[in-house]
């Protein structure tokens, strides 16, 4: 049930993740955890952003949303197609990662580099890596308006 969307440019951007563990694998349930990382691009990791479940403020005091969300899931038939240890109707927790248009523009074209670590319960491991193509944003050249993207956060 992991969902990744495409990135890109100066566009919305999520993508959604399940965690199981044990034989035969089963949903783990998140709720409780205290969740922290980061998104970086490759190569410039001095080009990051800081991934939290809280909000942030930022360098001129303006409110960030957060980037990580927690939230209770009902699984659905489409789920199951991808993996039939779930079943409809099932609670299950999904962790969301989510970055929005002035993050993708801000981390800019390239592969883009997440880690995200629990912090609580102890010890602080990672539990998710993984990296993404933000790719080059393109308008049609018969845009009236070319300062809105083609792809504006639904891809």
């Amino acid at each position: 049930m992991n969902y990744v969307q495409q990135m890109v440019v100066g566009s919305d951007w999520s993508s959604t993740f399940l965690f199981k563990s044990g034989t035969p694998s089963i949903p783990v349930p998140i709720v409780d955890w205290t969740i922290e990382g980061k998104a970086w691009k490759s190569h410039y990791e001095w080009t990051s952003l800081f991934l939290t479940t809280e909000e942030i403020l930022n360098d001129e005091d303006e409110i960030i949303p957060p980037r990580l969300k927690i939230q209770p899931y009902i699984v659905q038939a489409k789920d199951i197609k991808n993996d039939r240890s779930l079943v409809i109707g099932q609670e299950v927790q999904i962790l969301i990662v989510t970055l929005e248009e002035d993050d993708t523009f801000f981390l800019g074209e390239g592969t883009i580099e997440f880690e995200i670590r629990r912090v609580d319960p102890q010890p602080t491991r990672p539990i998710l890596k993984f990296q993404m193509v933000n790719k080059k944003s393109y308008v049609r050249s018969d845009d009236p308006q070319p300062s809105q993207h083609a792809t504006k956060g639904k891809l």
